[in-house]
């Protein structure tokens, strides 16, 4: 019997192991599909930017899904950490989408990030940057629900 648990277990985390190597490759697929459309067409498809983005927040959603299975098992209300979300996951969102916003339609949005925030590009903020926010971002998110187990 306890061999056949140690064998789940073992199975369990090769499939958390496989699921994240299938995020970073399909990640990797759809930026090369981006590449290729702008060598093509010589503009950014905008929808590649949003999957990308989705992506990446999914897999720090899936990064933090151990805290989440822990949460679970306790007993309480859920509560949300708004101060986490607003002083770490708000300023994460905002560099997270500066490529959305940069390249969408919107021409205010680009005023304000191309021209007004023209200084992020200073700090190095490249699209390998911008992707470790949204997985930083998917994992604030997940990790800012927990349960309350105090007894008043």
């Amino acid at each position: 019997m306890g061999r056949d648990n140690e064998n789940k277990k073992k199975l369990k985390i090769l499939n958390l192991y496989d699921t994240y190597i299938f995020f970073i490759f399909f990640r990797g697929h759809i930026e090369q599909l981006n590449c290729l459309y702008f060598y093509w067409e010589f503009d950014l498809n905008k929808l590649y930017l949003i999957i990308n983005f989705l992506i990446s927040t999914s897999l720090g959603i899936f990064i933090g899904l151990r805290h989440t299975m822990n949460e679970v098992r306790k007993n309480g209300k859920w509560q949300v950490d708004f101060s986490k979300l607003f002083i770490i996951g708000f300023p994460l969102l905002f560099i997270s989408l500066y490529h959305i916003w940069i390249y969408g339609d919107i021409q205010i949005l680009k005023d304000i990030f191309v021209y007004g925030l023209g200084s992020l590009r200073i700090f190095g903020l490249s699209t390998s940057s911008v992707s470790l926010f949204q997985v930083i971002l998917g994992y604030i998110i997940v990790t800012s629900f927990h349960k309350n187990t105090n007894r008043a």
